[in-house]
């Protein structure tokens, strides 16, 4: 069983809401794409649910198999971006800064420390430090994992 949350869905409702409501947060993901949220059971079942604006909350169950297949296809490529929700929740709304989104940029871009610290302003001593503090605040050794937990976040 697996289920994919909205952002818009986790904010609503809070952290600690969440948390009780949904205790298997290791098949629990967050997207940030505008979507229904979705639990998809055993490939037989879906279960969609909204709040559609000027109304109240509105749900679906889906059990003819042709919907049921598009619904599937369009949870599992959604399924692949998301966050999952202890991801999503350790985050929080702060996101990334400016000066860590900048420095991001560079790193995706393969720019040389050199060429990264003078189109950022700092010096490469400085920017170098900006990088070892993003490894430091995803829990990674490389620029590599670094890039790839950011790219698994959908952070960038």
């Amino acid at each position: 069983m697996r289920l994919l949350l909205s952002s818009a869905y986790v904010a609503t409702h809070g952290r600690q809401s969440v948390l009780r409501q949904f205790s298997v947060a290791s098949r629990i993901r967050v997207t940030d794409a505008e979507i229904c949220n979705v639990l998809i059971v055993d490939r037989q079942r879906a279960a969609l649910w909204s709040q559609v604006p000027g109304s109240g909350p509105r749900g679906y169950l889906v059990a003819e198999p042709a919907l049921l297949s598009v619904v599937h296809q369009f949870a599992v490529r959604t399924w692949h971006s998301a966050r999952q929700l202890r991801d999503h929740l350790e985050l929080g709304d702060a996101g990334l800064d400016e000066v860590a989104r900048a420095v991001l940029g560079q790193l995706s871009a393969g720019a040389k420390d050199e060429t990264a610290a003078r189109s950022l302003g700092v010096s490469p001593r400085t920017y170098r430090r900006y990088v070892a503090q993003l490894m430091d605040r995803f829990d990674v050794s490389t620029r590599f994992q670094l890039g790839a937990r950011v790219r698994e976040l959908g952070l960038l």
